[in-house]
């Protein structure tokens, strides 16, 4: 299944938005115009609802199955001045494969529609499915190990459990599967599966899957990182500039970076068949803020590696990183901007503008960015009353101007002393 488009009414920032997005096979990715056909990435400033849009789009995918999960939404609604309260909705369009047909689930609909419709009375919500778009066609989701419908999600607290308290089965009786693999989207206190409770297992009974995962986890690590599958003190040990290091004692951006990596193949491994390859797995995956303590050099190959590792898998992203943005094409890029008709509401939106290959700088102070300079407000305030400065005629203005914009003003004295 992938996520065709999304429309969005009176949730959180947005109280009318719609969007098409890209996924593999489909349009320039089909005709292979786009270079990273399965990346979607949103970008906005803050609170003007990236993480929303994710959200949304969570819960439309798993509306059949929302009242059976035991999610409870809260503050979802768009609260309207002087207005009464109204129902949020959310309707994603969808496009099945193979993979999503599973027993005697009847003919797909024409055009698969998926909506969740948030009920608000007074100070509580709650979320109801359509029963009009109720079909068999749905009810593989309410399989845990189906490989139907796959889509996982991550939020911005990523927090890997530790290994010592991982119980699988109390996992699935505190939250069904198709929540817990999104739970982290909503719950800060959601944590993900680690790689040692459950890839020793999966080493143990099904070694080709095993190497499957092996293989996959150091196409996605960066260069100068190995993985080896070694075990030092019940924590697997990573090759990190020639060093072992254990997966605890790794810096914040390898382990919010694997972390996610890891509990997104654990997800995988549960539902893929057997003679089924990962590579070819389908479904959707949710990431806020992909660049999450991730080095300037990271992010600038993370999308071409998820991109490339996992060619099925359609990803959507969120980023302040005007770095990660420059390396994907303005067809993969969508804004989170102010409602032209309401600057209290957000919409999203697909830009013009061409950032690809862009330094930094440049895209910062594009539309997609709207900075008017990178530099320090108060060196830009100063910078600007030089040139005033300048433009006057005013003696030593011209020479004082140009040690500021000189590349090596960042470590210089302004006055050149």
């Amino acid at each position: 299944m992938y996520l065709q488009s999304l429309q969005i009414e009176r949730f959180r920032a947005f109280r009318h938005s719609g969007v098409s997005f890209r996924y593999p096979g489909a349009g320039a990715a089909a005709s292979g115009k786009l270079k990273y056909p399965n990346i979607n990435l949103l970008l906005g400033n803050n609170g003007m609802g990236k993480s929303a849009a994710l959200k949304a789009a969570a819960l439309a995918l798993m509306s059949p199955v929302l009242a059976a999960t035991g999610y409870r939404p809260y503050w979802l609604v768009r609260r309207e001045v002087d207005k009464s309260p109204m129902d949020a909705a959310i309707k994603a369009h969808v496009a099945l494969s193979a993979q999503d047909r599973e027993g005697d689930g009847g003919p797909a609909p024409n055009t698969p529609v998926l909506m969740a419709r948030i009920s608000r009375v007074r100070t509580t919500e709650r979320c109801v499915f359509d029963p009009a778009l109720a079909t068999p066609v749905w009810d593989p989701m309410y399989s845990e190990d189906s490989a139907a419908f796959f889509f996982v999600g991550y939020g911005v607290s990523r927090t890997v459990e530790s290994p010592a308290k991982v119980d699988s089965s109390l996992r699935r009786r505190l939250r069904h599967v198709r929540y817990e693999r999104v739970a982290g989207l909503f719950e800060e206190h959601a944590t993900l599966m680690p790689l040692t409770g459950w890839l020793p297992a999966l080493q143990a009974t099904n070694l080709r899957r095993y190497q499957e995962v092996e293989m996959l986890l150091n196409e996605l690590l960066p260069e100068g990182t190995d993985f080896h599958g070694k075990v030092l003190n019940g924590d697997y040990t990573f090759s990190h500039r020639e060093l072992g290091v254990s997966f605890s004692a790794l810096s914040d951006g390898f382990r919010a970076y694997i972390g996610w990596i890891g509990d997104l193949l654990y997800h995988m491994c549960q539902c893929c068949p057997d003679g089924a390859a990962l590579v070819d797995h389908q479904g959707i995956v949710m990431i806020d803020e992909i660049d999450l303590h991730l080095h300037p050099e990271w992010q600038l190959v993370v999308l071409p590696t998820i991109s490339r590792a996992l060619p099925q898998l359609q990803f959507l992203c969120t980023t302040h990183s005007p770095i990660v943005a420059g390396t994907v094409e303005s067809a993969n890029l969508f804004l989170v901007v102010p409602d032209g008709d309401d600057e209290t509401a957000s919409v999203l939106t697909t830009p013009e503008l061409e950032v690809h290959g862009l330094t930094a700088d440049q895209i910062l102070t594009s539309s997609h960015f709207g900075l008017v300079s990178t530099r320090a407000p108060d060196f830009y305030e100063e910078l600007r009353r030089v040139s005033r400065d300048v433009s006057r005629g005013k003696r030593g203005a011209a020479t004082r101007f140009m040690r500021m914009t000189s590349l090596g003003a960042a470590a210089a004295n302004v006055d050149g002393e």
